[in-house]
């Protein structure tokens, strides 16, 4: 009986063997070609091969981005409630108040045509005179 099991156990090893052999090298290939482990080793192909590219780039802020604040604008908008655009020698000032909700597609309208299709503006937070905050839209100024 007991040469039997021992037969046995030696068959199941055998088997597992032959089962799992071939997986550990199909897995172990890519640490022998070196394309895992150490920082400066490329593991996914969508990863960011160098240091340099991780850097991020400061995205560009356009009219169709200023077009979208006017869309998603309700009643719960945070303050200031106000967009100043001087865009091209247009000025158009647009209070986000009841009467903008209430005529929203309107003023959308009045804004897209104030503006030019998608070029580049900068928009910053700004108070006036009075104190009184607000989103001034203008284009960028040029860089010395």
């Amino acid at each position: 009986m007991q040469e039997s099991d021992d037969a046995f156990d030696v068959l199941i090893l055998i088997m597992v063997v032959a089962v799992f052999t071939p997986i550990m090298i199909y897995c172990s290939i890519p640490l022998f070609k070196g394309e895992v482990g150490g920082f400066n080793v490329q593991i996914e192909k969508t990863a960011l091969e160098t240091e340099r590219e991780i850097v991020p780039v400061v995205n560009k802020i356009t009219t169709n981005d200023v077009l979208l604040m006017l869309v998603v604008a309700d009643r719960f908008t945070p303050q200031p409630k106000h967009i100043n655009m001087n865009v091209q020698g247009k000025l158009l000032d647009i209070p986000l108040d009841e009467s903008f909700l209430i005529d929203k597609v309107n003023k959308i309208q009045l804004a897209k045509a104030a503006m030019p299709n998608n070029i580049e503006v900068e928009i910053g937070l700004h108070a006036g005179p009075t104190g009184t905050r607000f989103w001034n839209v203008s284009e960028p100024k040029p860089k010395p």
